[in-house]
């Protein structure tokens, strides 16, 4: 290559090579394929002896490693050729040093054309290494991330997703939902140790204790009874949901054991065991009349119906203990 981009003439360059014929020739590279001309002169009269163009994709490097080598077989042939030349007319001495020089010229073409393949095949290696670093980083740094946002439960118990607002009200937060610093996602909830959270009437709370037991009632399985305890009822009242002069007061009662069915935001009712009274005798207390500290019942006998004073003892809403005047067994008529 000592003679790329002079500008000394055709002659000058043969006699300093001590050669009869030069090739000139130009590389040119279009996307994936490149071509390559190569050009036998000779020198004394700069007449084109032969001329041939080379166009190959640069990725078929297999391929051009084969025509080097054929390359390089015909050249060594047409050296074997121009030994014979002293044994040979001049015309064929000249044809075989054609031939020689025409061998010679597509030989270094191609090898020249190799050349070129394999630096763009080494770029196209190292862009395919850096995209796969590029790729490597990125799967790491997804996979810190992933780590990051792993949350372990610090407690056994069961997982409920929490809901969110949205324009028409509550719903389960979804992916791509926004949420805000400190909003809860998740609840992990213990189902050994439920929690029921109820509103005790302001005429009810007299009767209601830390302590008392109960008995929880799920909504959605009527069939379910659980026992479970007063822990706690709030000092401070709120307005009611029937009336603004009614108070109601926050109560906390837990659940005794678990149930598969016991689910967090399921609706409860809760019976409150006000006061127990062993073997009581009970009547509903519309059948009971009043007159100022006199009670009286309607009993029915063989004769008809009779009213009878009797003695009343602890009551709810709904019945009443009778601990005298009546005995058990007895029709009471309302």
């Amino acid at each position: 290559m000592q003679y790329k981009g002079t500008r000394k003439p055709l002659r000058d360059i043969a006699h300093e090579l001590n050669v009869d014929a030069v090739v000139e020739g130009s590389v040119q590279r279009f996307g994936e394929r490149v071509k390559i001309t190569a050009r036998l002169i000779r020198a004394p009269t700069e007449g084109h002896l032969w001329t041939e163009t080379y166009e190959r994709d640069l990725g078929n490097i297999l391929a051009l490693q084969s025509e080097i080598a054929q390359a390089a077989n015909a050249v060594k042939k047409y050296e074997l050729e121009v030994l014979k030349n002293e044994m040979l007319s001049r015309i064929k001495a000249e044809q075989n040093d054609q031939d020689l020089d025409e061998a010679r010229a597509k030989l270094k073409a191609l090898k020249a054309l190799y050349d070129i393949k394999r630096t763009a095949a080494s770029a196209d290696l190292r862009i395919l290494e850096i995209k796969r670093d590029r790729a490597k980083a990125t799967m790491e740094h997804a996979q810190a991330n992933a780590q990051a946002m792993t949350v372990r439960a610090p407690i056994p118990g069961l997982v409920v997703p929490k809901i969110t607002w949205r324009g028409n009200g509550p719903t389960d937060i979804q992916e791509g939902d926004e949420m805000y610093p400190g909003a809860p996602v998740l609840q992990v909830v213990n189902q050994a140790s439920m929690l029921v959270r109820v509103r005790v009437n302001q005429a009810d709370l007299p009767f209601v204790r830390v302590g008392q037991p109960a008995v929880v009632h799920l909504d959605a399985y009527p069939d379910l009874a659980m026992p479970g305890r007063v822990e706690e009822i709030a000092p401070i009242g709120v307005k009611g949901s029937f009336s603004n002069r009614l108070r109601e007061f926050t109560a906390i009662v837990s659940v005794a054991g678990s149930n598969a069915r016991l689910l967090p935001d399921l609706t409860a009712a809760i019976d409150v065991e006000v006061e127990r009274v062993k073997d009581a005798l009970v009547v509903p207390r519309a059948a009971v009349d009043r007159d100022g500290q006199t009670a009286r019942v309607h009993v029915r006998d063989a004769s008809g119906v009779a009213a009878r004073q009797v003695t009343l003892g602890p009551a709810d809403e709904v019945d009443v203990v009778v601990t005298s005047g009546l005995q058990p067994g007895e029709v009471v008529v309302q």
